[in-house]
């Protein structure tokens, strides 16, 4: 009776696993990443030329998704970057930065920062 239990439970676990429940629906779970000294970029608005300076140039970031996908990601996939579009002048700023990825992967904890001093050019 064990035997035959576990043979038919076995038999309903392959044919919900593989048939019934479609590949896409499945539950893959989600896994984390660190990535270390990621490159921060600045974005600025094209018709208003600034100088500025951050403090770090690099961050260690973790990054969360499915398990598959974080296996193919690469740092080159990533962009961590400042985003100073609306700032005029700026001493000792500090702004989170933000991350720009492919869909399915977002931050995680810590919020990465850095400090930022802005100035117009002239």
């Amino acid at each position: 009776m064990k035997l035959a239990s576990i043979l038919i439970a076995g038999f309903i676990y392959y044919v919900i696993r593989f048939y019934v429940i479609p590949a896409d629906f499945r539950l893959t779970g989600l896994d984390e990443r660190r990535f270390r000294q990621v490159p921060i970029v600045v974005k600025i608005a094209a018709d208003r030329p600034l100088l500025f300076n951050i403090t770090p140039v690099r961050s260690d970031i973790v990054v969360q998704g499915e398990k598959d996908q974080l296996d193919r990601l690469s740092v080159t996939d990533l962009e961590l970057y400042a985003d100073l579009t609306g700032v005029e002048t700026a001493t000792d700023l500090n702004l989170t930065l933000r991350l720009d990825a492919p869909d399915g992967i977002q931050l995680m904890a810590p919020d990465p920062t850095v400090k930022v001093q802005a100035y117009l050019a002239r």
